[in-house]
């Protein structure tokens, strides 16, 4: 997009020069902002709008989900401005061109294959991170998505309309784009509402239904079925989908010279092999897994030298001492040594024999439902160089009292310690995100410390612990979902150090029980202000 200076005119609200763009809207004013020699985007509401405080909303939740977002296909945002008379946002200046205009002016951009794959990857990363996030875009349509000048990478644009637990009032959609949940008057949204967008951006690729990619087709066919239990059910359904017919089914124009290298890959792969077969038989390259005393584990790589744990040797169940794992940071097979770098999904899953668990320094993730449902694990201790937990790692570990997490983490996933005995928790500092149901139905849990790199606490975390009594909120915290404290039967005290109100939705169940303790300059804002307004508001 190249564009003048003359029409630039300083404005010194913004700290810089502006230079209208010819993207306005019918709510919004578009403007490339130059600060200190950058170039960068801003949105103002129209005048006419400033009064209306639903545009106010709008611009200010897009700033709240947006500016927590880090993902090269999503537009980055800089900064919010709010007052009674001005209202703009400030992103990431992306130079492109719109996908509507690529489909009007650049029609044959999208008969390469090779181009719709690449756009469609690029896509689908950008939702499966959106709704790993718990946000819905909902307003996905050929306007809202760009193509980099340099590169022709996706940018997708605008969440003003988008869904997430903290902003569940506020939706919108495009009528072109629109799935049907979203104009039948249930509003019923989740990811699939958006994979049905995707599949309406396919119709616009496929032009006059000729040129799709047949992969695609099909990606296309099954995202637009009307019910959402028939569409794909996630974008990491399709990614995989997308995996498979490709790597099976390559465009018919390469299929012969593909086939031809792949036989003499493959011939030349038999014939090592078979020499390596002579020379060490039992060479670990053959075997991808080996145990190595009371455990068993999968190589990852031979050149790193690095290997997962895959579960315990059944073989010496009720050997003295076996209930208590030690999880070394080395394993040994043929004498061989491996660094174990992590613990693959469920390995310890439904293992009621296990009681005690220790991990060693180098051991950096245990993946989903690792330790779930072992009902009589007691304590485990994590290294600190464990910086990735899986979602529902320690679900229904009903016994296990206290837990020390390390402080390389910086998120807690979703289910983590759902339904355990945990009595009281610290979340270390660096943590930003507490994901869905973290702590949810922990009957004994007491007391709760949070740290104030805290961002983030999405829907239900901490939803039916009845023996919470109080809890403080740190000021970084910018989110907190629905129902996050519904069924705290003690929650009696809450402490808001944020001196702005979050803008929340329907976290007390019992919003008149609460006593909530805000700074003494902010009361005021936190009597008026939805959901918070219900509890007894009283300085800190």
């Amino acid at each position: 997009m190249s564009l003048g200076t003359d029409m630039m005119q300083v404005d010194e609200r913004v700290g810089g020069s502006l230079i209208p763009l010819p993207c306005s809207g019918a709510t919004c004013l578009a403007f490339m902002l130059i600060r200190g020699g950058e170039s960068m985007f801003l949105k103002r509401l129209r005048p006419e709008l400033v009064g209306n405080a639903h545009y106010h909303h709008l611009f200010y939740k897009e700033y709240a989900l947006g500016s927590q977002m880090d993902c090269p296909y999503l537009v980055h945002y800089r900064d919010f401005h709010d007052e009674p008379t001005d209202c703009y946002l400030v992103m990431e200046y992306v130079n492109g061109r719109l996908l509507k205009d690529v489909l009007a002016d650049d029609e044959a951009w999208f008969d390469s294959y090779d181009n719709q794959l690449r756009f469609v990857r690029q896509f689908l990363e950008a939702l499966d991170y959106l709704h790993s996030r718990q946000v819905v875009h909902l307003d996905l349509k050929s306007s809202n998505i760009m193509l980099t000048k340099v590169n022709n990478d996706v940018k997708i644009l605008d969440l003003g309309y988008c869904y997430s637990d903290s902003f569940a009032h506020s939706m919108g959609h495009n009528a072109r784009f629109a799935a049907p949940e979203q104009t039948d008057g249930s509003n019923d949204v989740d990811a699939r509402t958006d994979i049905y967008a995707l599949g309406r951006l396919l119709e616009l690729l496929d032009g006059e239904g000729k040129r799709l990619h047949p992969a695609l087709r099909k990606v296309m066919e099954k995202a637009l079925q009307p019910a959402k239990v028939d569409r794909w059910q996630t974008a990491g359904d399709i990614r995989h989908f997308l995996d498979q017919e490709l790597l099976h089914k390559r465009p018919r124009r390469f299929s012969l010279w593909l086939g031809a290298v792949a036989c003499a890959i493959l011939a030349t792969l038999f014939l090592v092999v078979g020499m390596r077969h002579q020379a060490n038989d039992g060479e670990v390259q053959q075997n991808r897994t080996f145990i190595d005393d009371r455990l068993c584990y999968r190589v990852l790589s031979e050149k790193e030298g690095t290997c997962e744990v895959t579960g315990p040797n059944l073989d010496r169940i009720g050997e003295p001492g076996f209930s208590n794992v030690g999880i070394s940071s080395t394993a040994t097979c043929q004498d061989r040594k491996y660094k174990v770098v992590g613990l693959t999904d469920s390995c310890f899953r439904d293992y009621s024999f296990v009681t005690t668990v220790h991990i060693d320094e180098g051991v950096r993730y245990l993946r989903e439902s690792a330790f779930r449902g072992d009902t009589n694990l007691v304590s485990i201790a994590l290294p600190e160089s464990l910086d990735c937990l899986g979602s529902a790692a320690f679900t229904s570990c009903h016994r296990l009292s206290a837990i020390r997490l390390p402080s390389s983490l910086r998120t807690i996933p979703s289910c983590c310690f759902n339904n355990t005995g945990l009595q009281r928790i610290i979340i270390p500092e660096g943590v930003n995100r507490i994901c869905r149901d973290a702590f949810c139905d922990s009957p004994e849990l007491t007391e709760v410390l949070l740290p104030g790199t805290l961002r983030v606490i999405e829907r239900g975390v901490f939803y039916l612990c009845p023996k919470l009594r109080e809890i403080t909120i740190p000021a970084s915290v910018e989110m907190i979902g629905l129902y996050a404290f519904y069924e705290c039967a003690s929650l009696t005290d809450v402490y808001n150090l944020s001196p702005v109100p979050q803008r929340v939705v329907d976290v007390f169940d019992h919003p008149e029980r609460i006593t909530l303790h805000v700074p003494a300059s902010s009361v005021e804002l936190y009597r008026k202000a939805e959901c918070w307004r219900d509890c007894q508001v009283v300085p800190l």
